[in-house]
């Protein structure tokens, strides 16, 4: 079944307001298993921040991120976080976006310096 809609009162796209799309090819330095998710975040000053998951293949980011508002220094900022939701490793690129233009964003993932489990101290007040 193939079905459609149409909203007359919103006014078509010219090609100058035509958004942009984003293409990710990543691949995870470590160890990667099911239970790690990653997320995009794309941002300027001139557009609400959008975010939205990628998809993590056989430890590699392979996905695309479709209707990003063209426009001068786009902020792409990719995060990976493990199953309790802590991050793992994150990475950023500034992009200018032309109307309709897709394309490949390249940045480098770094990992994320974690504190040291803190240990159980006994402390004694005199």
């Amino acid at each position: 079944m193939l079905a459609a809609c149409n909203d007359s009162s919103v006014a078509p796209q010219t090609a100058s307001e035509a958004p942009a799309t984003a293409t990710f090819a990543l691949r995870l330095d470590a160890e990667t298993s099911a239970t790690l998710r990653a997320e995009v975040i794309v941002s300027a000053a001139d557009m609400r921040e959008m975010r939205s998951h990628l998809a993590i293949i056989d430890g590699d980011i392979v996905d695309s991120i479709r209707d990003i508002p063209a426009g001068p220094d786009r902020l792409f900022t990719v995060n990976v976080y493990d199953a309790a939701d802590n991050l793992l490793f994150t990475g950023s690129a500034h992009l200018d976006l032309a109307p309709g233009q897709s394309i490949p964003v390249s940045l480098v993932l770094g990992a994320i310096e974690t504190a040291a489990p803190l240990r159980q101290t006994t402390v004694e007040l005199a």
